[in-house]
């Protein structure tokens, strides 16, 4: 509800709702399709709130980032959004699920920690061409559909796996201190990288701001070294290889994407396989054990080896006395039918496992790489992105995974009848010990029914584990010979990105000195840029706080193909605690103007008198045009906005944990009033 604080501050931005936060807030971040906005804290934790009616929380997570974020981008679909750390490290954040999911999409190579500096998710959407032909079934040919389905039932401990599937196509674009960028396709797959500077050199950036073109033809970075020179440089990046490259680097991507998947999705079933065959194995030689302690301790020159004992017992009838001693007093009836259920559970779901999740993920690992190969083989368009030999090597050792795991499963098949055989055995045994003068075992000669299948569990699964050799020996290990599957397909899968990574670079430089520009000065610590077309003509704008020899607010103008910059000065009444771009039209600006109050300012940017930047002195300009709103009782504000049509909306954030959310304009407040009353009428 509307306070009378909000009612009389004027009509410059239609209040909205406001709430109280617990944490400090260090970087805002609106949702572009949805009214969510993400709020990250001085301590890294990631909270996202809903606007509606009410600020909504959604959800909070910490201590799931390893180092401080530095940056927050957000991918037009709305789904997703990356951060950028200051050890160097990208997250990518999938918000579709019940708890958002966050994985790792890229690490540095080098070891120096540097921040990253810049995030900006680029358009790379790509349309196949498909010949439509009168009578013909495009998907005739579609053999993926004719392998089995991969298991919707989860096995018996959860699976922490993502779905593979991309429905919008964008690129990451991230850089660090260092100026290297680096494109990642959908956050997934590195497509290419390139050194604005030598990696080798001690030069290291205080601020780094990326705009791409919206072919991805090219991109315009603007940075600052550490230096105490005033000085900027802006680089032209030659990336016309992502647009003429596009139709196989989506190809292989989407390969490569679904082979990351099935790849970490059989490994998270294979571990689970794992455990099940640790919890059966150690139960059953932890029984043999004592087997071997009840023998020695009736006779301490005797050999501890219980399978003869019961090979004996399977020959003859008859049960030594130190056996009988370990039945009356250990394998009672009761043990048998635990150990019975807990082998029979783990045997049961690992057979499950591998006949409904292994398997079937391994034939579709095995079609996504026979896809490599038909790509590889049209040498004319993919000869220089993969290697026929690298492809078929990958296949290789996929078959040899597959035939282990068919191995497993039949060696598992034969394990589960024998120990079936053998239970049946071990519990007449332990009955006959129990009670021997029981009417049952009256007339009954012969104890076993299938003395062969008792005897090839007692041989092979009682004292030594049969199944072993298949998570330990090196020639069947399941779990390595996938591990040398995944370094094969990384490997060969690098070329693509090592060929384009090439192709980019750097094209033209150009420096700029902005005295009195200080990173460290600048409110948010780094540059805020935005991307707009004008007059048809992509164009670039710059913001950034100048500080000498008087605070005032410098924004730059630039075409995207050209150097030539323009710049507008605005000096303003209080100190600007934050800024941010609405969209072409507007920036907003928080000025404090004393110990209670803090001003929020709409200039505009069509009505600027941009003049073109040729001299060290910039001259401020008149008073803008602009309109404003008082904010009480808020002081160190950060601002957070979302200027997309029909989302046009911002917050604000005080050091007091006071969050206020506007909507930039009353006639889209009124559009949304409408809105709502039509849907609920």
């Amino acid at each position: 509800m509307m306070t009378e604080e909000e009612a009389g501050a004027g009509d410059s931005f239609s209040f909205s709702e406001q709430k109280l936060l617990v944490d400090d807030v260090k970087l805002i971040a609106w949702c572009p399709t949805t009214d969510l906005v993400l709020l990250v804290s001085p301590t890294n934790t990631l909270s996202l709130y809903r606007s509606g009616i009410n600020i909504a929380h959604v959800w909070s997570i910490q201590h799931q980032v390893e180092s401080n974020v530095s940056a927050v981008a957000w991918k037009r679909n709305g789904k997703e959004f990356v951060l950028g750390c200051e050890n160097g490290v990208v997250y990518k954040v999938d918000i579709t699920y019940h708890t958002p999911v966050i994985t790792p999409c890229w690490t540095p190579s080098h070891s120096d920690n540097l921040p990253i500096l810049s995030l900006v998710w680029v358009n790379y959407e790509y349309k196949k061409k498909q010949m439509d032909i009168d009578g013909f079934d495009i998907n005739a040919f579609d053999l993926e559909a004719a392998l089995p389905t991969l298991s919707e039932e989860p096995p018996e401990e959860p699976l922490q796996i993502t779905h593979a599937h991309v429905k919008t196509q964008e690129n990451t674009i991230a850089s660090d201190a260092k100026g290297q960028i680096q494109v990642i396709l959908n956050g997934i797959y590195p497509i290419g990288s390139v050194a604005l500077t030598d990696p080798y050199s001690k030069i290291q950036l205080d601020a780094l701001e990326i705009s791409a073109a919206q072919n991805i033809a090219s991109l315009q970075i603007i940075t600052k070294p550490r230096s105490s020179s005033p000085e900027f440089v802006s680089y032209t990046l030659d990336t016309q290889i992502l647009e003429d490259r596009k139709e196989e680097i989506h190809s292989i991507s989407q390969v490569q994407t679904q082979l990351n998947y099935l790849l970490q999705y059989t490994k998270a079933t294979l571990d689970v396989v794992k455990r099940h065959h640790d919890a059966y194995s150690g139960f059953t030689n932890a029984i043999a054990r004592q087997a071997a302690n009840y023998i020695t301790n009736h006779n301490e020159d005797a050999s501890a080896m219980p399978e003869v004992e019961l090979f004996a017992t399977l020959a003859t009838g008859n049960v030594t006395e130190s056996l009988q001693e370990f039945f009356t007093e250990y394998l009672t009836s009761q043990r048998i039918k635990q150990w019975e259920s807990n082998v029979n559970h783990g045997y049961h779901n690992s057979l499950v496992i591998i006949c409904e999740h292994i398997l079937p993920a391994c034939e579709r690992i095995q079609m996504q790489l026979c896809k490599l190969l038909g790509y590889s083989l049209w040498t004319q368009r993919y000869g220089d992105f993969l290697k026929s030999e690298a492809v078929e090597n990958c296949i290789s050792k996929a078959r040899k995974l597959v035939s282990e795991a068919f191995d497993y499963s039949k060696a598992l098949g034969s394990l589960i009848k024998s120990f079936e055989a053998f239970s049946k055995w071990i519990t007449i045994v332990s009955q006959k010990i129990y009670d021997p003068d029981s009417v049952e075992f009256e007339h009954q000669s012969i104890l076993c029914e299938d003395p062969e299948l008792v005897a090839d569990f007692l041989e092979k699964n009682f004292v030594q584990d049969a199944l072993d050799v298949y998570f330990s020996h090196t020639a069947k290990n399941l779990i390595f010979l996938l591990s040398d599957l995944s370094d094969a397909c990384t490997e060969m899968l690098k070329r693509p990105s090592e060929i384009v990574s090439t192709k980019m670079q750097v094209v033209s430089t150009s420096k700029v000195r902005l005295n009195g520009v200080s990173i460290q000065a600048q409110p948010r610590q780094r540059l805020i840029s935005y991307t707009a077309m004008e007059d048809g003509h992509q164009t670039i704008y710059y913001a950034m706080l100048q500080t000498k020899p008087e605070p005032q607010l410098l924004i730059l103008k630039r075409k995207f193909d050209d150097s030539l910059l323009k710049y507008v000065a605005y000096s303003l009444d209080g100190d600007i605690s934050d800024f941010e771009f609405f969209d072409d039209k507007e920036i907003g600006v928080l000025t404090q103007m004393n110990k209670e109050t803090t001003l929020l300012r709409a200039i505009s940017l069509t009505d600027a008198d941009f003049q073109t930047l040729t001299h060290n002195k910039l001259n401020s300009s008149n008073s803008p045009s602009m309109r404003s709103q008082q904010l009480d009782r808020m002081i160190q504000v950060k601002l957070g906005c979302n200027g997309a049509p029909r989302r046009r909306v911002l917050s604000v954030v005080a050091s007091n944990g006071l969050l206020k959310v506007y909507f930039m304009d009353k006639l889209e407040e009124q559009d949304d009033c409408s809105e709502e009353d039509s849907f609920l009428y």
